[in-house]
């Protein structure tokens, strides 16, 4: 049976030395022709070969084309493993670090340290404070509920499409998930089909950082009226998880807050809690509005969604 777990597999099979020759399959599809910013973090994580509690962080320059010869180099640290991802020419695609307990502090900041700069992925990732505590981990920041005094929130139905690795309805290795939203959160309740499995039993790691990606471009998208990218991803995973169970991925509009030099730049918080309550991953994701871009991604999305789901996300695109 082919799996998530099988396709990372096939593409880090051709090593030599410290650098991969791989292709990136077509189920790993965020937005048309690009590989999902989860699946190049997750990618990243599997070549690592590390398990437990975990920081990933990665900071994306270019599009990632997928079904084309790639090239990924990697630096093995005590700590740390630091990933440089080029195309064919030797353009820098992304690049990134997968750190473990030891490397992560509470009051460092995210992102790739290696020559003293500026780390990629500042500032630091939620809640990187409990990752590695011994008591269970609870959210950096409070997850919005429905108070029960009042009426409950209504929420609206995200836009789905068939290819994408998260939403794709005809993806058979994707997630296929259904995000949602309100005044306050998206938001999606997500439970693991056996695709999704790694080879120890447990969730493959590219489902949450892939979720936690997913619901940062809709909190961009939601927040500008516009389509675009995530740039800077660090995901933080607290403990492996079993495949049984559902999870909740919750990304609060309220923390989405444009940077400050470059206003097309937002910066988002997220989380996703197993069906205990507990927080298994949190994520600060940025992801950057280009303008005009959600002309043509509604136009395609028309085909699969009514007007007025794709409308309430892209009003200035699409007209009901």
């Amino acid at each position: 049976m082919r799996t998530i777990a099988s396709l990372f597999e096939r593409a880090l099979a051709s090593r030599r030395g410290d650098d991969f020759e791989l292709v990136l399959a077509p189920e790993l599809q965020g937005l048309p022709g690009m590989a999902h910013g989860g699946t190049v973090l997750a990618l990243f994580d599997a070549a690592a070969g590390r398990s437990g509690p975990r920081t990933m962080r990665s900071h994306y320059r270019k599009r990632v084309p997928l079904d084309v010869p790639l090239r990924m180099e990697m630096i093995e640290r005590s700590t740390a493993a630091d990933y440089r991802l080029l195309d064919e020419a030797g353009a820098l695609l992304v690049d990134g670090r997968v750190e473990m307990p030891s490397n992560v502090r509470a009051d460092a900041p995210a992102g790739d340290d290696r020559h003293g700069q500026e780390p990629v992925g500042s500032p630091k990732p939620v809640a990187v404070a409990v990752a590695f505590s011994q008591s269970p981990p609870v959210p950096a920041h409070p997850v919005p509920a429905d108070d029960d005094d009042h009426e409950p929130r209504v929420s609206h139905e995200l836009p789905v499409s068939r290819t994408c690795f998260v939403c794709g309805t005809a993806n058979e290795l994707g997630l296929q998930a259904r995000f949602r939203f309100d005044d306050e959160t998206v938001h999606t309740v997500w439970r693991a089909r056996e695709p999704q499995y790694a080879r120890n039993g447990s969730l493959a790691p590219v489902a949450l950082t892939a979720l936690l990606d997913e619901a940062a471009f809709w909190l961009g998208a939601l927040a500008t009226g516009e389509s675009g990218m995530t740039t800077e991803l660090a995901v933080t995973l607290h403990r492996e998880i079993p495949v049984t169970g559902s999870l909740r991925v919750v990304g609060d509009r309220r923390r989405v807050v444009a940077q400050t030099g470059d206003r097309r730049y937002w910066d988002t918080e997220l989380s996703v809690l197993d069906d205990t309550g507990q927080v298994v991953a949190t994520g600060r994701i940025t992801f950057v509005a280009v303008r005009g871009a959600a002309r043509k991604l509604a136009s395609g999305m028309l085909a699969m969604n009514p007007p007025e789901i794709v409308n309430r996300v892209f009003p200035a695109y699409v007209a009901v």
